[in-house]
């Protein structure tokens, strides 16, 4: 069974591989998850941002979003929004996505309970209106 891990990972596992560190990925995402730089999911934590571990290159435009997630390619423009935090989609594009994630035979468990747990912040939030 192949393991597909984190872009995250992939990116330690290369920079140590370049240093001569011989260690296997599943030795850097566990290192990298114990020691708190991302969480299970691959995602850096706060301790990590804060503490510049690691840095995340927000894109500037929504077009250097799309191009770094091709599938909000199809969404219009108007779906989308920039703040101060970072970039926002609207409840459309989450519930398709989700969807989306949920109908793919390839999605990972984890991946799909992180799409049920959209979805019932959606429908949540579409009670409280």
């Amino acid at each position: 069974m192949k393991v597909v891990y984190p872009s995250i990972v992939e990116q330690f596992y290369e920079g140590l591989k370049s240093e001569g560190v011989t260690a296997g990925k599943d030795e850097v995402y566990r290192t990298m998850v114990e020691t708190n730089l991302i969480d299970e999911n691959g995602v850096p934590t706060q301790y990590a941002l804060d503490n510049g571990f690691i840095k995340c290159n927000e894109p500037e435009s929504l077009a250097e979003l799309k191009e770094l997630y091709p599938n909000l390619q199809k969404y219009s423009d108007d779906h989308f929004m920039k703040t101060d935090e970072g970039w926002y989609a609207d409840a459309f594009v989450l519930r398709s996505e989700s969807i989306l994630l949920l109908n793919d035979p390839a999605t990972s468990e984890t991946d799909k309970q992180n799409a049920r747990i959209v979805l019932n912040h959606i429908k949540e939030d579409d009670a409280d209106d």
